[in-house]
């Protein structure tokens, strides 16, 4: 990195979440995985490496999952699925950061759930703040 620049985040920022109709998978809302500047749905069937594409958009369950991660859940309703759909982890970080202040919130730090080998040793944190 040159001169405080920001090195572009080596992985996609995800969510993981539980689909109760596939109780043997891991499913995740990927932030610009699909579409640039959108987020999508993977999944992992019985929890193989390997993840496959489910939608190009994120549905209910998904939106809901992202609302929880960076704790907007209780804001829903100033938050759609269209809107949320839409912006970007670091958007809806800051978001979370004039909830935070409005109502005296402790600080929520906001870690993607798709972590590389470096981020398991602790070296590496996906803030959702890098991904915009």
């Amino acid at each position: 990195m040159k001169g405080g620049e920001m090195s572009e985040p080596r992985v996609k920022f995800s969510v993981e979440y539980w689909n109760p109709e596939y109780p043997d998978e891991i499913w995740a809302a990927d932030w610009d995985l699909c579409k640039q500047k959108a987020w999508s749905i993977s999944r992992s069937p019985d929890y193989k490496i390997a993840w496959e594409v489910v939608k190009n958009e994120i549905d209910g369950q998904a939106y809901l999952a992202v609302l929880e991660k960076f704790g907007l859940l209780e804001w829903k309703k100033e938050y759609p699925l269209r809107l949320v759909g839409k912006l970007s982890p670091a958007e809806l970080a800051l978001r979370r950061r004039e909830k935070e202040k409005e109502y005296n919130l402790p600080y929520l730090e906001i870690i993607s759930d798709n972590i590389d080998a470096e981020a398991e040793k602790g070296q590496i944190l996906h803030h959702a703040e890098d991904y915009k």
